[in-house]
């Protein structure tokens, strides 16, 4: 295992001096002048009105709507001791 891990540290400063030399003789005559160009990629419609709808969406959820007390009306009472009695004495 030992010769081995040798081995491989041989072969990376191997490669890595060779590395060196290729750098020492580059040639820089041959590099030219190049202007770099920006292009802006401006979002579409589609785009906006996606995030506009997610912001949205977010805002709504961090800061829900503030909520109206109400009262409560039940709309199935149960029947009073009269009515129970009276519809006992239909029967």
């Amino acid at each position: 295992i030992l010769t081995q891990s040798f081995v491989f540290v041989l072969q990376v400063m191997a490669d890595a001096i060779k590395v060196l030399e290729d750098i020492d003789g580059f040639d820089k005559q041959k590099l030219r002048h190049v202007e770099t160009e920006e292009k802006v990629v401006l979002p579409d419609k589609e785009v906006i009105a996606k995030e506009k709808t997610e912001k949205q969406l977010l805002q709504e959820i961090e800061t829900p709507p503030s909520l109206k007390h109400t009262s409560t009306k039940e709309k199935n009472p149960l029947p009073t001791k009269d009515d129970i009695v009276a519809e006992k004495a239909i029967h």
